[in-house]
């Protein structure tokens, strides 16, 4: 048995050095070379009819050259073209896949989880998952979709083995893991269990309002097992959706789990001693205003409060933004905050959050106790437990004065809100690494 599989190794290291080419050489060929680099291969290549050196005429085939289409757009195209010439093909995608299996066979699958990282701040509204998981034996590969959300994610990988993989069709055909957390609506294996855990703590509340059913909610559901859940506000939400788009013989209720959000975590032990009414944290998205509103906010507020301005993380380049830190930057009592996550320190200062409707806007509430200020220039739907909506600068300035002058009653409303809506506020992290491990333990026999 022990030289059958010596041999099958030396087989196995004997094609790695076989000539492999790829084509085309487009964004998907690229993905494909550097994923069997990570496998082991050694003679990797391009053929590509846009750049004459390496084009199908420049072409000189060997029998033992293995051929991969890297394009689903033009795959029969290219298809054509090889066999025309008699030469050989295999599709990329299922190739490459194949080759990463065996890659991790040497692993032991049922202690194995996948991890897609294909969002802002570095995955971090996971809270603690991975390093339970880690401390607990299982080991975590990280699938990313580009080397930035990588590199913004390099305290979570820590030592783990990371795989920069954005192409959907190999992403559907990987099963070396049995389970994953997934991000959104991707598409996996068969045999994988998918474990969706929303970047955003108020996600599919809007439905309650809206009732437009983006089809992105739906594909959560239908390319995912499981659905984690953050509060019964979540929970009602999506229960509604899945009563009016779903079948009623085939509802998916069994999907949802009330485990909490692990982004909370870190906010269970902040103990606020003292609340400072001389600031504001100004967090636009500008999806719901514009230029003139922020502007006209901060010089309706400047000159009284110290103004920390930080825009969504995604929009932080976008024009809007730019202008306003560029103009306002001087000023003394004007700060920009682009760090990835809200620090603690910032926290215990209490400055009171004017923001649009987002998980900022629910997060930033629990970890200070305080309510906030929803400023829009569209409908929007207000927790009005903890979210105080202002349409203009006038009531921003009510708000704002409010707030100052009742923060203590607040803070136990706001105590409350987080004890009766909350699931599992400030364990999240560790009620979901238990369920991931025991679902990884039973799926394996």
């Amino acid at each position: 048995e022990r030289k059958r599989e010596r041999e099958k190794e030396r087989k196995r290291e004997r094609e790695k050095e076989r000539r492999i080419f790829i084509y085309p050489k487009g964004k998907l060929g690229l993905e494909i070379a550097n994923l069997l680099a990570f496998c082991g291969f050694n003679n990797i290549y391009f053929i590509d009819d846009s750049v004459c050196e390496i084009s199908l005429e420049s072409y000189k085939h060997n029998d033992d050259d293995i051929v991969l289409i890297s394009s689903r757009k033009n795959y029969f195209i290219l298809a054509k073209n090889l066999k025309d010439r008699n030469i050989s093909y295999i599709d990329g995608c299922d190739f490459v896949a194949n080759e990463l299996n065996l890659y991790f066979s040497k692993f032991d699958k049922s202690k194995i989880i996948a991890c897609i990282i294909a969002g802002r701040a570095g995955s971090k509204h996971r809270g603690y998952i991975e390093k339970i998981l880690k401390d607990s034996g299982v080991m975590v590969v990280f699938l990313c979709t580009n080397a930035k959300e990588r590199y913004d994610a390099k305290d979570r990988i820590g030592n783990s083995v990371s795989l920069i993989l954005e192409d959907k069709e190999i992403l559907s055909r990987i099963n070396f893991f049995s389970v994953v957390i997934s991000e959104s609506s991707e598409r996996f294996h068969p045999s994988v269990t998918s474990v969706q855990l929303t970047h955003s703590f108020s996600s599919g509340t809007d439905l309650l309002v809206n009732k437009n059913y983006p089809a992105y909610i739906r594909s959560f559901f239908d390319n995912n097992d499981y659905i984690i859940v953050s509060s019964k506000t979540q929970q009602k939400a999506y229960e509604y959706m899945i009563d009016n788009v779903y079948s009623v013989y085939d509802p998916p209720y069994y999907k949802l789990l009330p485990l909490g959000a692990p982004t909370l975590d870190r906010y269970k032990n902040i103990k606020i001693k003292k609340y400072y009414n001389n600031s504001v944290l100004l967090a636009p998205n500008s999806v719901y205003c514009d230029y003139d509103s922020i502007e006209s906010l901060i010089l309706f507020l400047i000159d009284e409060y110290n103004i920390i301005y930080r825009p969504h993380p995604n929009q932080r380049k976008d024009k809007i933004n730019v202008d306003i830190v560029g103009k306002f930057k001087n000023h003394k009592n004007f700060v920009y905050d682009d760090s990835v996550k809200i620090s603690n320190d910032l926290i215990m200062q209490t400055p009171i959050l004017i923001t649009n409707l987002s998980s900022l806007s629910y997060t930033y509430v629990m970890a200070t106790r305080s309510p906030c200020i929803i400023f829009s220039q569209k409908e929007v739907n207000p927790n009005p437990e903890i979210q105080i909506i202002a349409n203009n600068v006038a009531e921003v300035g009510k708000a704002i004065k409010y707030i100052s002058d009742n923060r203590e009653d607040l803070m136990y409303k706001i105590s409350n809100y987080i004890r009766d809506d909350v699931f599992n506020f400030g364990s999240s992290s560790e009620v979901i690494a238990d369920f991931l491990i025991s679902i990884l333990n039973y799926k394996m026999c």
